[in-house]
């Protein structure tokens, strides 16, 4: 069995999901998601069913249980209370490990959720009214 990102190198906001691949079809599947951002640290976790070909897609498949339930592919992330605020100042990537478990089988990533993709800038703007950041590629 195999846990992966939806997509390769994904940042902090976009609607990819996990995948799972490897599973028996129709077996339970738990994905637990341990996350940390900007010193802050949570985990959540959802119940799906393999498909024929023993796949599940959290952008496309519906939780039946866990923290969430339905077809969220940002589900995994956002379904646990976090206490406490995050710095926004503080541009750090989301760190995330995935653990799948079906029956016997186990299988675990760890990888991170860029706050900004390549290319992106960082850009203080000071004017006499107005105050913040502006990103531009």
């Amino acid at each position: 069995m195999e846990v992966r990102p939806g997509r390769p190198h994904p940042l902090i906001d976009t609607p990819d999901g996990v995948v799972v691949s490897g599973a028996p079809p129709g077996g339970t599947i738990t994905i637990e998601a341990h996350l940390e951002l900007g010193g802050q640290a949570w985990q959540c976790s959802g119940e799906y069913v393999a498909d024929r070909d023993g796949e599940v897609d959290t952008a496309a498949d519906a939780s039946q249980g866990g923290s969430y339930h339905g077809v969220d592919p940002y589900g995994l992330f956002w379904g646990a209370d976090v206490h406490g605020l995050y710095d926004w100042d503080v541009l750090h990537p989301l760190r995330v490990t995935l653990q799948v478990r079906c029956d016997d089988l186990l299988a675990e990533t760890s990888y991170a959720r860029a706050v900004l993709g390549d290319g992106v800038a960082e850009h203080q703007v000071v004017e006499a009214d107005v105050r913040g950041r502006l990103f531009l590629p």
